[in-house]
């Protein structure tokens, strides 16, 4: 971690960049295989499929009542009275299931040709034959009618394969209908795959733009940061510099203003800068109009005089710099200060050797 942090700024954001490039291509190839995978066509899908085709060709139709109509053979070809009835019993249980079948299909299908001939064709066609066996085959059973089984045989039968041509043509519509339901998924798939693709590298190519203008911008801060350190150093090693809120409060001083004043930071930081000034001045008029005039942006030079820890007093020639911020509002103030103690000494006793 520590070598990270002192990596260049450029070297910061390269790392990034190609982090961000890693972690997208890594995306991108998820997403692309997940998609082949999952859609029409593909691996997963294809899979389903096989499982769904297994069940159909495993489990008796619902809607194509086939079983129904073996179970008339059944209850005719009976050797007693209780193989007839689980035949009957069990001929139940299949048209049961059409008509539950019929009446949750009925729901889940669109209005449209398939459900047309759902419910015209193939349903009257099963309740003829249902109401045929109910109403005539199954007493004819019960009775022995032998003849009268015979001539609803031949009938049921005809009915059969009538049933059978409108599921035929119902299977057919459904299958047409399938094919070209997989074939719009599978171009929507494409589709989508090439979009995400297009919008992937759009993203790519302006994260990349924006990185390398990112970073040429940087480079270009960095090096007026290191012009402005360059020329501020020679200023912190030759000047007393303090810091102030505008409010007074001291912020930070450097090493040359704590020399010069015998505190520590610790001792002056978040006092207020009154802590300098001789107690007569503190209250004056004077004293307050000058903080007005830096709480106004107004930059205020003199030399001014100023009590040491000791107790002594030190001149200082000084400029307080009010700083602005982004809205042009003063936010803080920089004291920059040479001690001129000695000069104005050596000059009032010249003054006094000459008067």
């Amino acid at each position: 971690m520590s070598k990270l942090m002192n990596l260049s700024m450029k070297a910061k954001v390269l790392c990034l960049v190609f982090t961000f490039v890693v972690g997208f291509l890594a995306f991108a190839g998820i997403t692309y295989t997940s998609i082949r995978e999952i859609r029409v066509g593909g691996s997963h899908y294809n899979e389903i499929i096989l499982n769904k085709d297994l069940l159909a060709d495993a489990m008796p139709p619902t809607l194509y009542i086939v079983e129904s109509y073996l179970s008339t053979h059944l209850m005719q070809d009976s050797p007693d009275a209780e193989a007839r009835a689980d035949a009957i019993k069990r001929y139940k249980s299949f048209q049961t299931a059409f008509q539950d079948g019929l009446v949750s299909w009925t729901k889940k299908i669109a209005d449209g040709e398939v459900k047309t001939l759902l419910t015209k064709q193939v349903a009257k066609s099963a309740e003829a034959i249902f109401t045929a066996i109910d109403r005539e085959l199954i007493p004819a059973i019960e009775k022995d009618d032998t003849e009268a089984m015979d001539s609803i045989s031949k009938r049921l039968e005809k009915l059969f394969y009538e049933h059978r041509a409108f599921v035929d043509t119902m299977v057919a519509l459904v299958s047409e209908n399938m094919t070209a339901d997989q074939a719009e998924a599978e171009s929507l798939a494409i589709r989508r795959m090439w979009t995400l693709l297009a919008i992937g590298l759009a993203t790519l190519f302006v994260v990349l733009a924006f990185s390398f203008w990112l970073q040429r911008s940087i480079a270009k801060t960095e090096e007026v940061l290191l012009d402005n350190a360059g020329k501020i150093a020679p200023i912190d090693r030759t000047h007393a510099i303090i810091e102030f809120k505008m409010d007074g409060t001291i912020l930070n001083a450097n090493a040359n203003f704590l020399t010069a004043s015998g505190y520590t930071l610790d001792e002056i930081r978040g006092k207020h800068h009154s802590m300098f000034v001789l107690d007569r001045d503190r209250q004056s008029t004077a004293y307050k109009s000058f903080w007005e005039k830096l709480s106004r942006g107004e930059v205020q030079a003199a030399d001014v005089k100023r009590i040491s820890k000791a107790g002594n007093e030190i001149w200082l020639r000084a400029s307080y710099n009010p700083i602005l911020n982004a809205a042009g509002r003063p936010f803080k103030v920089v004291k920059l200060a040479t001690v001129v103690t000695d000069e104005l000494n050596r000059s009032a006793d010249f003054e006094g050797q000459n008067a």
